[in-house]
């Protein structure tokens, strides 16, 4: 769940970033406002695909596309359900590792928001535009 809420937010993130360069785009500091808005949303993009497949959307995508960490997870999860036996030491050190793989793309998440979306918001907050909304940092749960 965490991971599918982190890509919604992602999302949100970027559809703020260019209402807000669409918003200002008839003003003399519309290149300002668009030129950082485009360098984090680039930077969210980046770790957007990361963790979600954002290139294609039909089932045989994973055959020239690499495979990531939202499909793993449904992977693992859907061998869970599977069988009348308790998971495997494997299946935990899969989900080990793949846990450690949203943890780095998470914090790659919180260094955009406390940097770019950070100084975005600054510069908006000078032009008297409002801001970019950035959800509470409650920390994932990953279990």
């Amino acid at each position: 769940n965490e991971l599918v809420d982190r890509v919604e937010y992602l999302e949100d993130l970027q559809t703020q970033l260019d209402a807000r360069a669409d918003q200002t785009k008839d003003q003399p500091y519309a290149k300002q406002v668009a030129d950082a808005a485009k360098a984090a949303h680039t930077k969210l993009e980046g770790v957007r695909g990361e963790l979600y497949e954002t290139a294609c959307h039909v089932d045989q995508c994973t055959l020239d596309q690499p495979v990531r960490l939202y499909n793993w997870f449904i992977t693992l999860n859907s061998q869970l359900q599977q069988g009348a036996y308790a998971p495997t030491q494997q299946h935990g050190e899969v989900f080990n590792d793949l846990s450690g793989k949203l943890d780095v793309q998470l914090k790659a998440l919180e260094q955009i928001e406390n940097t770019d979306i950070r100084q975005f918001n600054e510069l908006l907050k000078g032009l008297g535009i409002p801001s970019v909304f950035v959800k509470s940092k409650a920390k994932p749960t990953i279990s």
